[in-house]
């Protein structure tokens, strides 16, 4: 039913640390001036609120990156009987809210014995 994996944990890792780098570099950008495409000619100013803005997607691109460090994989637990899937959030195994009965760790549950 689940398909979290230790690939698409680096994958999203990867993706929110560029995406906050990326946040920081146009903060900094802003805070130089704006945005110049020469080829076009165009030119992206922010005038007196520069700094605000630059803030702002500054302090996002911090957020972005230290989510990217403190992301891990998830761990799951499930019922043996009808095989209801549950995120764990604390240490001790959770109860089946359907069969009533004590949930096992999804990792190992479906290898052959």
């Amino acid at each position: 039913m689940f398909s979290i994996d230790k690939t698409s944990i680096l994958v999203q890792k990867i993706m929110f640390f560029l995406g906050g780098t990326a946040s920081c570099w146009a903060g900094y950008k802003i805070t130089q001036g704006g945005f110049e495409w020469k080829k076009s000619g165009m030119f992206i100013s922010y005038g007196e609120f520069k700094y605000p803005v630059a803030l702002v997607f500054i302090v996002n691109g911090l957020l972005f990156i230290w989510y990217s460090f403190k992301l891990k994989e998830k761990e799951f637990a499930i019922c043996p009987k009808c095989e209801e899937m549950v995120e764990l959030h604390i240490n001790k195994m959770p109860k089946c809210q359907k069969c009533k009965i004590d949930m096992e760790p999804l990792n190992g549950f479906y290898k052959e014995q």
